[in-house]
């Protein structure tokens, strides 16, 4: 009888957890599987500047988002977002106004009416940009949160090439 019973266990055991993994976030929005949380890729423009600088691949964190209800801009809302880098190259800013985000469904892509990558210790203007390749999803969404799926979304400056990819939860206030 110990036996059947601590098989049972086991069995709903393993089967809570198996249904549980299908969820990509908690209730409250965390992400279940952190290697899923966006990373950015950075890469020189050109080899030139890539044997100059003896440049590796960078993989950078991105994320500590928020997204503002309401902004300057009647009926749009802005995200603010920022790496985890230290360096010139890998310590940057995003700033994007888009349509009122509780207005949006998950699923709806993102169309921003304004957009600025920036790298927060330069002092060069070249190492901004206002436009973007890729595309860039509503996750998931609840009443204090909200997440966004980078999909190979690249942001070009005059040196460096930064692609991010994967899954970022901004606090919504």
């Amino acid at each position: 009888m110990k036996r059947i019973l601590t098989l049972s266990l086991y069995l709903i055991a393993a089967t809570m957890a198996l249904s549980c993994s299908k969820d990509l976030f908690t209730p409250d929005g965390y992400l279940i599987d952190k290697s899923l949380v966006a990373k950015t890729t950075i890469q020189p423009k050109d080899e030139i500047q890539a044997r100059q600088d003896d440049f590796e691949t960078t993989i950078v964190d991105f994320r500590d988002g928020t997204v503002l209800r309401t902004f300057e801009v009647e009926g749009q809302s802005h995200l603010i977002a920022h790496s985890t880098g230290k360096m010139v190259y890998d310590a940057f800013w995003l700033f994007m106004n888009f349509d009122y985000i509780d207005n949006m469904k998950v699923g709806d892509v993102l169309k921003p009416t304004y957009c600025w990558f920036s790298l927060i210790f330069s002092s060069s203007s070249l190492a901004s940009t206002y436009t973007y390749d890729g595309k860039i999803t509503l996750a998931a969404k609840g009443d204090d949160y909200v997440v966004f799926y980078f999909d190979k979304v690249t942001f070009t400056t005059e040196f460096y090439v930064y692609v991010m990819d994967g899954y970022l939860r901004c606090n919504l206030k």
